[in-house]
């Protein structure tokens, strides 16, 4: 299939080309304006799938109420994060979400036609999970609506943690796109989960498909891309008119997501959930109405929250992590009830494990340096890391 797919890591570094021979090459700026409407597929940290108990069962409806009632599970303010509602199974309602400001740097980066959370293009197969290992990264497909990219270090625990909450979950089919993981399939194996290898190239043409019949392209709403009839345009326009109105509507579109815009267009989407909500629950005061939203819908707190928490939380932790020189994940404890993770790493010195402090923070999460103590040449320092709020 002739179309020009995008890799996305991190919105600081450059975007990859995924060639159809199977290979990745970054992009300078010059390479990826050549590129005409590029699917973009993200794989890094900040983007999670989540899920909660949701009473009605009409899309449109859902639509109305997920942001007040996924405020809780964020690790900011609703009005920072686009939702995009991709399904209901099981009385719950699941949604991608994506901070405003990456989708905006994503956008201006690439103007990419389509925008889709790689392991949601996975295949779904009965009883499996789905792993492709790209870039450093594992992503991963567990059923239609739940998947998530974690920095592929960290698959077995995460997986472990998974199968905990799914006995039904006995086979993995795992593909790479680049060299195999040391290890990584013995220490799957030792799960008692049987491990199947997919070819990449068979895996490619499958995310190839997807990408052009998959529903859930996180660009719609203030960020959708609007494309005019290629045969009106063939009537009305010569080939280079064409052009010109193409790149019209991107710029438009792009406009469309100014600061100002997305804060005045999250207020209003916050206040018509609340109105919705009051009428779903006629006769309930405003005052407190989070806390009488949240007992309703979910008495006790689910195993998709904390599965939300946890791999949102390790993602994110992980990834800046693994941006800072030298330093290395020791190991990780997560306690689900408080919703902390406890994150033991090894850094140069006590300066640089201050600094992934302080960029985590700057992701919106809560940090503390528990301790840091000299292990040989390294500071062994333990961060506890949660979710504001």
């Amino acid at each position: 299939m002739n179309m020009n797919l995008v890799l996305i890591e991190n919105i600081d570094l450059p975007v990859k080309a995924l060639h159809e021979d199977g290979s990745i090459e970054s992009l300078n700026e010059e390479a990826m304006s050549e590129l005409l409407n590029p699917i973009a597929l993200f794989i890094g940290g900040g983007i999670n799938v989540i899920n909660t108990l949701m009473p009605i069962k009409q899309a449109r409806q859902i639509v109305k109420a997920l942001p007040f009632a996924l405020e809780e599970q964020l690790a900011n303010d609703v009005e920072s994060n686009h939702l995009q509602y991709i399904g209901r199974n099981n009385g719950k309602a699941y949604a991608v979400t994506l901070r405003h400001d990456i989708m905006k740097r994503i956008v201006e980066q690439c103007a990419p036609s389509k925008l889709y959370f790689l392991p949601l293009l996975l295949p779904v197969v009965s009883e499996t999970i789905s792993v492709l290992v790209i870039e450093g990264y594992a992503c991963v497909r567990l059923s239609d609506l739940s998947a998530f990219s974690i920095p592929v270090d960290l698959l077995p625990l995460t997986i472990e943690k998974y199968l905990v909450d799914d006995a039904s979950l006995q086979n993995i089919q795992i593909s790479y796109a680049e060299e195999e993981v040391d290890l990584l399939e013995l220490q799957l194996e030792n799960m008692g989960l049987e491990i199947t290898q997919v070819p990449y190239s068979d895996l490619q043409k499958h995310i190839r498909t997807q990408a052009l019949l998959n529903p859930n392209n996180l660009l719609t709403g203030d960020y959708q891309v609007k494309i005019s009839d290629d045969n009106k345009s063939q009537s009305k326009f010569n080939s280079a008119l064409s052009l010109a109105a193409c790149l019209l509507i991107v710029i438009l579109g792009i406009n469309l997501v100014s600061a100002s815009q997305q804060n005045n267009l999250a207020g209003l989407v916050k206040n018509a959930s609340k109105e919705f909500y009051l009428k779903l629950f006629p006769g309930e005061r405003i005052r407190g109405i989070k806390r009488q939203f949240s007992e309703k819908l979910e008495a006790t707190s689910s195993s998709g929250s904390s599965d939300a928490y946890f791999t949102g939380i390790l993602a994110q932790a992980a990834s800046e992590i693994k941006k800072s020189k030298n330093a290395q994940i020791h190991s990780v404890r997560f306690t689900s009830k408080k919703g902390v993770l406890e994150v033991s790493v090894l850094t140069d010195n006590v300066a640089q494990l201050d600094g992934i402090k302080k960029n985590l923070e700057k992701n919106s999460l809560t940090v503390e340096i528990a301790s840091a103590n000299n292990d040989g040449n390294k500071i062994k320092g333990l961060l506890k890391v949660s979710q504001n709020g």
